[in-house]
This record gives C-alpha cells, sequence and structure tokens, in this order.
C-alpha cells in the first residue's frame, strides 16, 4: 500500500501525534480490531472507508492519497492430500494472476 496526505497549513500541527492518529485510522479499518477483525467486501470499499476515516476525524488532513493492489487468492484445499488432511482451522492460500490491478483512490475535503 502507498498512501500519502496533505496537512492544512497550519504551524502548529503536531506532526507525530497526527501521523500517529492517521496509522491508526487506516489500521483499523484495513484490519479491524485484534479479536475480530473486519470482513473486506471489496479493495475500492476498504480503501473509501480508510480515507473517510482520516478525513473524519484528523481535521488537520486536508486530501489523502492511497493506491493499493487488487489482488486476489483461493483457499488451498488439501483433502486429495490424506497426509495433509486436518480439520484444523488452518488455510493456506494461493495468490492468482489472473484479476489483478491497482486501486488509486483520493479524497478530499470539499
Amino acid at each position: 500500500m502507498d498512501c500519502s496526505w496533505t496537512y492544512f497549513k497550519n504551524p502548529k500541527i503536531n506532526f507525530d501525534e497526527t501521523f500517529k492518529k492517521i496509522q491508526e485510522k487506516i489500521l483499523f479499518n484495513f484490519a479491524g480490531n485484534y479479536d475480530d477483525g473486519v470482513v473486506s467486501t471489496s479493495t475500492q470499499s476498504t480503501t473509501y472507508n480508510m480515507e473517510k476515516a482520516v478525513l473524519d476525524e484528523v481535521k488537520e488532513v486536508e486530501t489523502i492519497e492511497m493506491k493499493l493492489p487488487n489482488l486476489y487468492y483461493n483457499a488451498f484445499d488439501f483433502k486429495k492430500f490424506k497426509k495433509f488432511d486436518s480439520d484444523d482451522d488452518e488455510t493456506v492460500l494461493i495468490a492468482l494472476e489472473q484479476p489483478h490491478g491497482l486501486v488509486h483512490a483520493e479524497m478530499r475535503r470539499e
């Protein structure tokens, strides 16, 4: 993920504190809380939610831009390999070559 943003011109911005708030908003909307996580219906939706959360909750930010890979994964079925078959909740995901792409989004305040 590539993410950048611009601040409003304000000499009193605490950049370290603001960066930490931005990072928290992005991470929470990308992954959710530690125990439950979050389901992503699409890369586009997740990108929108992350950018909106930053603009809604970090007033120092004027614009935010993100670029994310749009990759697909399938679960590998171990059932045909009896030696590796298990009833565990463990899942192995295989990245697919197609379809794929790059989601680029920018959001700004009015």
